[in-house]
């Protein structure tokens, strides 16, 4: 049974699911929901999967314990949640408008949809607070808003190769690879290997959802990998016994995803470049993952193979990534030609 007095003990600790195992060993038998705080309730949300057998990444409940503790600091006004109305969600929705794009407003109001459909289901409160909540229009020129040209890509490698070969080396394995941040931070050298018949060398890497993925490392990026390892003082040689990470720090050890992360935002405004003076969005690893699913594209790949090769469980995302591109293929005055007013 679980009780108000296990508030005390996940209080400081909302990401730790040991107790939550402790306390859902009957799948809460016998337990008044309508007691438990606001805080429990979002604790015991985070931990218990809505489906068997798939887990949410640490990074998923990290993003969603922000979002709901976000909405939970806006209920404190009401007295709780189980003071709201549905009419109230829609004065939070108003204040996420006011703070964060649309892409980012539907994100955190489909978090605390989710959370909201799960404590109503358990009998935590008894309204379906959600079912005034509006949709969130996302324009498209919003959603692809991260690309990356060819020029800038080259440009950036030429700069990196002659003055930060760390960097060098991280930006070529993502614009080459399509590699999440979490990904590589996670990748082991022990899981490369080539494939004769093919000719390539292969990393397998856990993507999102926890699922599975092979990545194809090509020629000039194994060679880079290569010697950065070897700068490294570590083995070239592919050894499935190699307990090393991928791609690893000074120590050897793996290098933190959110490190990764601002480590190359960072090194990217760095560079004062003019290409990145003259960008109306930054150049963030994630713009790397568009501008791969755009040279696949370009060099004659199908879009189901580049939605395999980018680890998408949808086409939609796929054609989302590349819509840019499309209209500016098929822009009609294209087919008219350069000297049409001469």
């Amino acid at each position: 049974m679980l009780s108000r007095q296990s508030d005390l003990s996940v209080s400081n600790n909302w990401l730790n699911p040991s107790i939550f195992y402790q306390i859902s060993s009957e799948h809460f038998k016998n337990t008044d929901w309508t007691s438990l705080p606001d805080l429990l309730l979002m604790y015991v949300f985070l931990h218990d999967e809505p489906t068997y057998g798939k887990k949410r990444a640490q990074g998923t409940k990290e993003e969603y314990l922000r979002d709901i503790l976000d909405f939970l600091k806006f209920t404190e006004s009401f007295g709780g949640i189980r003071q709201l109305s549905p009419e109230d969600l829609l004065v939070y929705q108003d204040s996420l408008a006011s703070r964060y794009a649309n892409t980012s407003n539907q994100k955190k109001i489909t978090v605390v949809k989710q959370f909201l459909r799960y404590i109503f289901s358990k009998q935590a409160i008894n309204t379906d607070l959600t079912r005034l909540i509006k949709k969130v229009s996302q324009p498209a020129d919003e959603l692809v808003n991260r690309d990356l040209y060819e020029h800038e890509a080259q440009t950036l490698l030429k700069y990196f190769k002659k003055e930060n070969f760390i960097m060098y080396t991280f930006f070529l394995l993502l614009v080459s690879t399509g590699l999440r941040i979490n990904e590589l931070a996670t990748a082991k050298w022990k899981n490369l290997y080539y494939v004769p018949r093919l000719g390539f060398h292969f990393l397998d890497v856990i993507g999102k959802g926890s699922k599975p993925r092979e990545i194809l490392i090509f020629d000039d990026t194994f060679e880079a990998i290569g010697e950065f390892r070897k700068r490294r003082g570590l083995t070239l040689k592919i050894d499935p016994g190699c307990p090393s990470p991928f791609f690893p720090k000074g120590t050897g050890d793996a290098y933190n995803s959110k490190y990764l992360s601002n480590m190359f935002t960072k090194a990217i405004i760095k560079t004062d470049l003019t290409i990145i003076k003259h960008r109306t969005d930054s150049i963030t690893p994630h713009t790397c993952r568009h501008y791969y699913a755009s040279f696949l594209t370009s060099e004659g790949a199908n879009i189901d193979a580049v939605k395999d090769a980018l680890g998408h469980s949808s086409i939609i995302t796929t054609q989302r990534y590349l819509l840019k591109r499309r209209r500016q293929e098929n822009h009609a005055a294209i087919k008219v030609g350069r000297n049409s007013f001469q």
